[in-house]
């Protein structure tokens, strides 16, 4: 199914136009595999998934040192537990996009089968 969206989109090597043939350097690959294209999306995917990791990551810390260094306050109390809890919301909402991305590039581009991944 890809092969035959790239053709449409993407012109055939070795088609006359007005100025001669056009040709590619020997040895160059004329088309995208498959499995190229399912790794560049896992490699693209995964890096997204790990910087929202880290970004969550930093917003719990950030949260309990808010919550740590409230001095008993309780509108400071609350700003940091509120803080981490919608981290922990971010994380399963990163994880539930993350999962959903993968099953959608399976059913896209893999054999249709589903496999966990765990970055």
């Amino acid at each position: 199914m890809l092969e035959k969206i790239l053709t449409i989109i993407i012109p055939k090597v070795g088609a006359q136009s007005a100025l001669g043939t056009i040709s590619l350097p020997e040895g160059t690959k004329t088309s995208a595999s498959d499995s190229d294209i399912d790794s560049v999306i896992n490699t693209i995917l995964e890096l997204v998934f790990f910087v929202g990791v880290l970004l969550v990551l930093g917003n719990m810390i950030f949260g309990a040192y808010m919550w740590i260094t409230s001095g008993g306050k309780s509108d400071k109390i609350a700003a940091g537990r509120n803080r981490m809890i919608w981290s922990v919301v971010g994380l399963v909402l990163l994880a539930a996009s993350f999962a959903i991305a993968m099953w959608v590039q399976d059913m896209l581009i893999g054999d249709g089968g589903t496999r966990v991944l765990v970055p």
